[in-house]
């Protein structure tokens, strides 16, 4: 992307500003108030004279709509130079595929607890409403998902008990195209073979130790099967996992417990999403509170 800088050698009154516009289009804003529309022709479709071949001619036709004498400068540079450093290395994506990226929350100091499912947090911007439960999920997914992405060994938490889950046919039938996937991320389990169907886990996720059931199992399965293809299933699995895990709305929570939460969360690379794509937290700035209390209008 190409960025036109127009400057004026004499002293200009009225400001202009350019904006590069689909359809071969130029935007010319005239101060505030007068905004004149370019057609760009392609080459050798535009009558004779109608378009300005090169920059200079360009300055001088933009000096006549702007009403000066002396001719105005225009500077066609890369976007990127105009950018800080860090940015303008950043890779440069198509419009159409570039993904909208969360930014990184500031640090926040926690005040307490609203309805024991919100944790209420102050920043240097102003207040934030953080869904306990959404945030630890974020925390717990990229935790878990960097785990099983570098191949690392998944913390495990062994039963002092094995567990056997009565399972029907279809139940059976259901759990067993999945049976690698969930011995790959952490659990330790076989289905029992005989007269009786069942499944028998000795271990499992250390973080999902807390929440294992038959119901909670089938659960994640009919998520995997029903709503992802076979390519996504692991994906899913540790989006399930994270969710089945965390801690769930309603839980009353220490001043301690909020803010190891809330530092977790600013340390997330994605904090403002859960792992399913719903918000984490609501920002209430500075400014609204002031308008909110009549203080400014």
């Amino acid at each position: 992307m190409m960025l036109l800088v127009l400057t004026s050698i004499a002293s200009v009154k009225s400001s202009a500003s350019i904006s590069l516009l689909p359809s071969n289009s130029i935007s010319l804003m005239l101060g505030r108030s007068r905004t004149t529309n370019l057609s760009v022709a392609p080459p050798g479709s535009e009558p004779f004279g109608a378009w300005p071949r090169t920059i200079t001619d360009f300055g001088q036709q933009a000096s006549r709509l702007l009403g000066t004498e002396a001719p105005l400068r225009l500077a066609l540079e890369p976007l990127q130079s105009r950018l800080q450093p860090s940015v303008a290395q950043a890779p440069v994506f198509e419009p159409s595929t570039q993904p909208v990226l969360p930014a990184r929350v500031p640090i926040m100091r926690p005040l307490g607890q609203a309805g024991t499912t919100y944790v209420i947090a102050e920043g240097p911007a102003g207040l934030y409403l953080i869904d306990q439960h959404a945030a630890h999920e974020r925390v717990l997914y990229e935790r878990f998902d960097r785990e099983v992405r570098a191949g690392r060994g998944v913390p495990v938490q062994p039963l002092l008990q094995p567990l056997t889950l009565d399972l029907t046919a279809r139940q059976r039938a259901e759990i067993e195209p999945v049976l690698p996937l969930l011995l790959d991320v952490g659990f330790d389990l076989e289905l029992v073979r005989g007269r009786e169907n069942g499944l028998l886990i000795r271990a499992v996720p250390a973080m999902y130790a807390d929440r294992v059931s038959l119901a909670g199992m089938l659960e994640m399965i009919d998520e995997l099967l029903v709503g992802s293809p076979p390519d996504r299933w692991r994906d899913q699995l540790v989006i399930t996992l994270a969710c089945h895990s965390a801690i769930r709305a309603g839980k009353s929570l220490g001043l301690d417990e909020m803010r190891a939460l809330v530092t977790q969360l600013e340390a997330c690379t994605f904090p403002r999403l859960c792992a399913h794509g719903r918000p984490t937290m609501l920002h209430l700035s500075a400014l609204q509170l002031e308008r909110e209390f009549g203080r400014r209008p």
